[in-house]
């Protein structure tokens, strides 16, 4: 029943194989649960709001805390890289850093204010190659070396707001994400920006949250100086 929700005419390129989402978590994040990523093994999850509160959390993939790193950062974005096995973060104002050293909170300013947005979550490609910088319905392909632009898609859909996904995107190795929280609507889109499907996530209004960790399609419901959730909704054909 709920995947006539989807359009059809797209068959298997694109599929969510419930709406509701396949796995489900809480988090006390001490202000804003902002973005997740994961290494295979892990979930790590950044918080936002205060770079004095800032910390990012280690999960199991059942969900269960196991550990928080402090790191003086508003984060935004967070981003694993597989290439290099480091964390990535963009920050409030639009700044990308590397997390050098989880246990000490060290990490690399590597692109000043960067960003289109100062609000910007944003995505690392598959393959370590490239990042990843949308804001409202401009996506900018980002060289991850030297952060330069190497491709320009416009035209993308997204909600109204930070909190409402107007700078915020997910990547996996076939399909660009965009959404709507405002209505729980997520667009896909293949990797040149043409429309392959539109879905309505069940849980989630965050914003900035959007993100592929783990093979789910990621979005939480915000803490707000309170208790947050995380939801993985399960793709297949990516």
């Amino acid at each position: 029943p709920a995947r006539s929700a989807l359009n059809p005419a797209f068959g298997p390129a694109f599929k969510i194989q419930s709406l509701a989402p396949a796995i489900s978590f809480d988090e006390h994040p001490f202000n804003h649960n902002m973005h997740i990523t994961s290494d295979g093994d892990y979930y790590y999850t950044i918080n936002g709001g205060n770079s004095g509160n800032g910390q990012i959390n280690k999960f199991s993939t059942a969900g269960i805390l196991l550990q928080t790193y402090p790191i003086t950062i508003d984060g935004r974005g967070l981003s694993f890289n597989a290439t290099d096995g480091f964390l990535y973060a963009s920050l409030y104002g639009g700044d990308i850093v590397r997390i050098d050293n989880l246990s000490t909170g060290v990490y690399t300013t590597l692109f000043p204010g960067i960003m289109q947005n100062d609000q910007a979550s944003f995505a690392i490609s598959p393959d370590g190659s490239k990042f990843y910088d949308f804001f409202q319905g401009t996506l900018l392909v980002r060289d991850f070396i030297s952060g330069a632009t190497i491709d320009t898609i416009s035209g993308l859909l997204y909600g109204p707001g930070n909190f409402g996904g107007e700078a915020a995107v997910a990547v996996d190795s076939s399909h660009i994400y965009t959404w709507d929280a405002t209505i729980k609507t997520v667009y896909a889109y293949d990797l040149t920006g043409a429309l392959i499907q539109t879905a309505v996530l069940d849980s989630g209004s965050c914003g900035i949250a959007l993100a592929i960790a783990n093979g789910y399609l990621f979005v939480s419901k915000d803490g707000n100086y309170g208790i947050g959730t995380w939801y993985g909704y399960n793709i297949s054909g990516s």
